[in-house]
């Protein structure tokens, strides 16, 4: 055998360890994430007699994993901030962008059109991470944005975070996600900009206040409670404006 194919092989079994390694070390953060979203519950106020109806759709960011208490998640601190309001938190684990479609056609049908004051989208991190293609993405935002109109009075979108930044990818997979996130940002962006919606970006290009406070819960991808307060700050101004009548006050 050649020096240049020992050296080749050499980098083979490198490169294979490296992929191995780079498996177990995801799957055994992604573990973590199953055990912490099953330890906190959903932050939700179902009261139907309140002024003000809000209707949360989001994945595991919007169920709060990664918090130590469901008041510490963007929904928790919604509910702080607005204390009198009807608060209707469907998030899931896991859930693509598509299922919200499923979530507003249903509300529709149950509640009649425009039954919320307030719809916030908090989707697509999960296609973002599983490799949705984007044009597909795109069909089904403009899908959900459509629905929205329908199910309430005003929504605000909020676009995913920069995935590649968590620690828990490792390069090269997270320049693969830095790059992926940047397109959705543009994407999301731009559609809510066409259709008239308020957007929240998350995204930042090369760091942000959670990379670079290491605002990381234990299994490496989702916000501590720290974290998530972040991105509320980030929220909290298109919510008072999506909820604000002419005059600047509140119906709760």
């Amino acid at each position: 055998m050649s020096v240049l194919q020992t050296i080749t092989l050499a980098l083979l079994f490198a490169l294979a360890l490296y992929g191995v390694l780079t498996t177990v070390w995801i799957l055994r953060h992604l573990n973590i994430s199953r055990m912490m979203t099953a330890s906190v519950r959903k932050f939700e106020r179902i009261d139907p007699a309140a002024a003000t109806k809000i209707l949360f759709i989001g994945d595991s960011t919007g169920y709060g994993t990664g918090t130590s208490h469901s008041r510490y998640s963007v929904v928790g601190r919604l509910g702080a901030d607005f204390p009198d309001a009807y608060i209707e938190n469907n998030s899931k684990t896991g859930r693509y962008l598509s299922h919200a479609r499923e979530v507003l056609r249903e509300a529709v049908r149950a509640k009649g059109p425009g039954a919320y004051d307030l719809i916030i989208i908090m989707l697509g991190g999960i296609d973002l991470v599983h490799g949705r293609p984007l044009l597909r993405v795109g069909r089904t935002l403009k899908g959900v944005l459509a629905d929205c109109r329908e199910c309430g009075r005003k929504t605000v979108l909020v676009g995913p975070n920069n995935t590649g930044l968590a620690p828990l990818y490792l390069f090269p997979l997270s320049r693969f996600y830095q790059a992926r996130a940047r397109r959705f940002h543009i994407l999301f962006r731009d559609l809510a900009h066409e259709e008239g919606i308020m957007f929240v970006p998350l995204f930042r290009e090369d760091s942000d206040e959670l990379s670079a406070g290491n605002l990381f819960s234990r299994d490496k991808t989702h916000p501590n409670d720290a974290g998530y307060g972040v991105w509320y700050d980030q929220m909290r101004g298109a919510v008072l404006l999506a909820l604000a009548h002419d005059d600047g006050s509140f119906a709760l």
